[in-house]
């Protein structure tokens, strides 16, 4: 999947992310300021001590204004008291300089943790809202990835970001004191500087490639393993344990490869940084000497407390090229993360606005053409047919006939390329799906159960409680009571991921005990007895029709043996009706229907 980035577009989602936290922001900065600033006075208390300790008696700290109100509070007192007093603002201002810097990096951290909220929020509402067209394109494991692991890289992305800034005010504080010291080695210092800057924005620029590569990489990884786990039994039945292994090993070596360039290539920014910078102060001490002709007085007031200060200004240097790095380096999994988050590539489904009143006049499918959006494959062609309300109507047709299809257009997971469908004689995309789906029971082929209890997966998506006799009966009715109660702890046993401590039978009989407890209007059966046992199947045919009774029933049929009741058979081939009828008439008929039939048989 092609990754499409656009940093400003990024960028202004990125700042649509945190303006609500517009205000905790200004608080960080204000703390992160006010750090920087106390930092700053810690180490002009310093410089101004060892000014005094040069200056001529009469003029003492007055060889830098700006500090002068330090030297004027130490000017009063002796030189015992000045030591004394000097280490307590030195060591205050270290203390405030400290409990501002840890006020903020908890509330730096917390508002990343806000974030990461929401953006993984965001992200839910999104593959909840998308269509089941998008989900059947998408590798699970991919969203699962980009929507949860990949917010940790945009939460460090951001802190790095946090820390930049603070970073940026401590750099800012001390150049102030470095310019107060004297501006003519400042401008040595920044001419030196722009060129070790210029020299590692051009060495930053080649670690976006590799980080873009390792979050396309990571994301692969994540997904293969989350698919490789999920059909684990798939791979130990065909005996491809070992390939499997060596194509994940192969995987994660092209990972850590990726990993391992791009670290050493980010730890690369130390030396590089530490290397020039010596040359640097040897370039300055040079041109110190000269500028005050080996005057020691000014060597000592001057350059010793500047080079003190630059020394201060070293590692925020480090941190701040650092964080430029790290920051190229995860900005690749906040494109990855938007890319998901775009809305204009995907297909949604519109909910309606009219409060579905139950099905009176049955449901109509008028010149219904359906094809989906990633084939060119027509699944449907101007299907027309008419299922009445409170009879039984079964769909068959020979395999890819577009029989589960009608079933997909039914619950609405999409809507037809052409045509419509009357539910009572309204159009179904001007229902309300969720008083629409309140009056539907599906029993599927692929029976989802969650992680979760017994109990749970039968009430769920009922949103009352129910008496344990309603539960019980159900269960009955469904075939599932007894092996239930055989269960460790009976209906409040845990199912295991997907209902896997379960036999594929008893999972199908678990999801029809959860239809018949949401007593549904409309009763969508995609071959709901297709793995049962011949004597559960019968109880199963029995409960169906006595659950049938004044219900609007569609079976999916790929047994002819289990649609035989049915009021109405529709007949399907490549997407066309081609016949309709009651069963004994269309067997009677010796068409499409009695071939299928036969061959069933």
């Amino acid at each position: 999947m092609q990754i499409r980035p656009d940093f400003k577009a990024e960028s202004r989602i990125l700042a649509e992310t945190v303006r609500p936290y517009a205000g905790y922001f200004l608080l960080l900065i204000v703390g992160a300021f006010l750090s920087a600033l106390f930092d700053g006075i810690s180490i002009g208390t310093l410089v101004v001590f060892l000014n005094n300790s040069q200056a001529p008696p009469d003029d003492p700290g007055q060889q830098i204004a700006f500090l002068a109100w330090i030297g004027r509070i130490l000017a009063p007192y002796g030189f015992e008291t000045q030591l004394l007093l000097g280490i307590g603002l030195v060591v205050g201002a270290i203390l405030l300089k400290n409990v501002f810097l840890t006020l903020a990096g908890k509330l730096s951290r917390r508002i990343t943790s806000w974030i990461v909220i929401d953006l993984r929020s965001t992200a839910v509402k999104l593959l909840l809202e998308v269509s089941i067209g998008f989900h059947r394109r998408s590798k699970t494991g991919d969203l699962v990835t980009r929507a949860v692991e990949f917010t940790v890289y945009i939460q460090a992305l951001i802190q790095y970001m946090v820390t930049l800034i603070i970073d940026l005010l401590t750099f800012l504080v001390l150049f102030l004191l470095l310019l107060l010291l004297s501006w003519q080695l400042t401008l040595v210092t920044v001419c030196l500087g722009l060129l070790l800057g210029l020299a590692l924005s051009k060495y930053t620029r080649r670690l976006k490639p590799l980080g873009k590569q390792l979050a396309l990489q990571n994301r692969d990884l994540y997904a293969t393993m989350y698919e490789s786990l999920n059909g684990i039994e798939l791979i130990k039945s065909f005996g491809q344990e070992k390939p499997r292994e060596r194509s994940l090993r192969n995987i994660i070596s092209r990972q850590q490869e990726q990993v391992y360039r791009l670290q050493f290539r980010t730890f690369l920014i130390h030396p590089f940084t530490e290397v020039l910078g010596i040359l640097g102060l040897g370039g300055l001490m040079a041109v110190a000497l000269l500028l005050y002709e080996m005057n020691t007085h000014l060597l000592l007031t001057r350059l010793v407390p500047f080079l003190y200060i630059l020394n201060r200004c070293i590692p925020v240097l480090k941190s701040i090229n650092l964080g430029k790095a790290e920051i190229v380096n995860h900005w690749p999994y906040l494109s990855m993360f938007y890319d998901l988050l775009r809305r204009d590539d995907k297909e949604f489904i519109l909910n309606g606005r009219e409060t579905f009143p139950g099905l009176r006049k049955g449901i109509r499918f008028q010149d219904v053409t359906f094809t989906y959006r990633d084939t060119s494959q027509q699944v449907l062609n101007k299907a027309n047919f008419y299922i009445p309300a409170g009879k039984t109507t079964a769909i068959v047709g020979e395999s890819g006939a577009g029989k589960s299809t009608i079933a997909s257009l039914l619950l609405r997971f999409f809507d037809p390329t052409e045509g419509q469908i009357l539910i009572g004689g309204t159009p179904l995309p001007q229902l309300d799906l969720t008083s629409y789906y309140r009056r539907i029971g599906v029993v599927s082929q692929d029976t989802f159960l969650f992680n979760d209890t017994v109990r749970n997966n039968l009430m769920y998506g009922l949103g009352q409680e129910l008496s344990e006799n309603e539960i019980r009966s159900a269960a009955e009715k469904a075939g599932a009571h007894e092996f239930i109660t055989a269960l460790p702890q009976g209906y409040d046993t845990l199912l295991g991921e997907r209902g896997m401590k379960l036999s594929g039978g008893q999972r199908q009989r678990i999801s029809i005990a959860r239809t018949i407890l949401r007593d549904p209007e409309i009763l969508i059966l995609d071959e709901a007895t297709s793995s049962l046992d011949m004597k559960t199947e019968q109880l199963i045919h029995q409960a169906v029709f006595a659950l049938s009774r004044n219900r609007t029933v569609i079976i999916i049929a790929h047994r002819l043996s289990t649609v035989k009741d049915a009021d109405q058979i529709i007949v399907l081939k490549d997407g066309r009706v081609i016949e309709s009828g009651k069963p004994a008439e269309l067997y009677h008929q010796k068409g499409a229907y009695y071939r299928l039939a036969n061959t069933d048989h």
